[in-house]
């Protein structure tokens, strides 16, 4: 192998674990509101890896992105509808894009990821709304209690006379 191979056989393996690690760019942030939901599409140069989760008090749904970077715009207070107070971003650590969607209350929330289109890339889709509270299920009502001196199995009815 003459130098000017080895050089650019160098190179390239200096170069291949940066394109490994590449981060994915969360280039934009979408909302569409209903009556009864708010949608919020993450629009990504790539697929992700990514975690969801609430917690409390107070309300919060957090997104973590792995290697990935911020290179949008997130809407404002004004624009995230009926569930949100508003969204903020963070990096918690090295290689993680932190996307805090400040909730007004707990909520329902669907999480999906969508492959690219011919209209869009790649997209992590988030449905928030209303948490419905089951009502808990009653137990059914406990027989009413044998009378004293009564047998507690019921006597089979007498049948009818043969005509």
């Amino acid at each position: 192998m003459g130098p000017r191979r080895a050089i650019a056989a160098l190179l390239l393996a200096c170069l291949l674990p940066v394109a490994a690690v590449a981060a994915v760019s969360l280039d934009n942030v979408r909302m569409w509101h209903a009556p009864d939901k708010s949608r919020l599409v993450f629009d990504l140069s790539g697929p992700v890896d990514h975690r969801v989760f609430e917690l409390d008090d107070p309300a919060r749904l957090v997104v973590d992105l792995e290697q990935a970077e911020f290179r949008g715009v997130l809407p404002d207070a004004a624009t995230v509808g009926p569930f949100l107070r508003g969204l903020r971003r963070g990096t918690p650590r090295s290689g993680v894009l932190r996307i805090v969607l400040d909730l007004k209350r707990a909520v329902a929330t669907n999480v999906s990821v969508l492959p690219p289109n011919d209209t869009y890339g790649h997209r992590l889709v988030i449905d928030i709304g209303e948490r419905r509270v089951e009502a808990p299920t009653a137990a059914p009502p406990e027989p009413p209690p044998a009378p004293s001196g009564a047998s507690s199995v019921a006597e089979p009815s007498p049948l009818p006379a043969p005509r």
